[in-house]
């Protein structure tokens, strides 16, 4: 039997392409959002002179949201 190189070369390249494409579908996996309210904070802006009543609003270890906060987004919650 007699082997193309042609043809295994185009094999071989298909074959890379999938497993590259394809490694990181493997690995995937969703993150769900965890998130801590703290409520009742004084927020000062940078700017005035002032401090601002409200609440402060954290999203997987970043902060999301500044002020008037009227609902808790659905996830885990962590107390603060």
């Amino acid at each position: 039997m007699r082997i193309n190189l042609r043809n295994m070369f185009a094999f071989v390249a298909i074959a890379t392409t999938a497993a590259v494409c394809l490694v990181p579908l493997a690995g995937a996996q969703e993150k769900k959002a965890s998130y801590t309210l703290i409520k009742n904070v004084n927020i000062f802006d940078g700017i005035s002179d002032k401090l601002t009543p409200g609440h402060v609003l954290i999203e997987n270890n970043l902060i999301k949201a500044v002020g008037a906060i009227e609902t808790m987004p659905k996830g885990p919650a962590k107390p603060a």
